[in-house]
Formats: C-alpha cells, sequence, structure tokens
C-alpha cells in the first residue's frame, strides 16, 4: 500500500517508521 507521504518518507525520519508499519 502506497502512503501519499510514502515521497517524504525518505526526507523524514519519524515519517519512515509510521511508512514501514
Amino acid at each position: 500500500q502506497a502512503h501519499p507521504l510514502y515521497r517524504n518518507c525518505r526526507a523524514i525520519h519519524v515519517i519512515v517508521l509510521v511508512c514501514s508499519a
């Protein structure tokens, strides 16, 4: 499932954890 913030995941470390969850 691709999230709209997926592209920001590379910029934000905190969001990366959420995307991986």
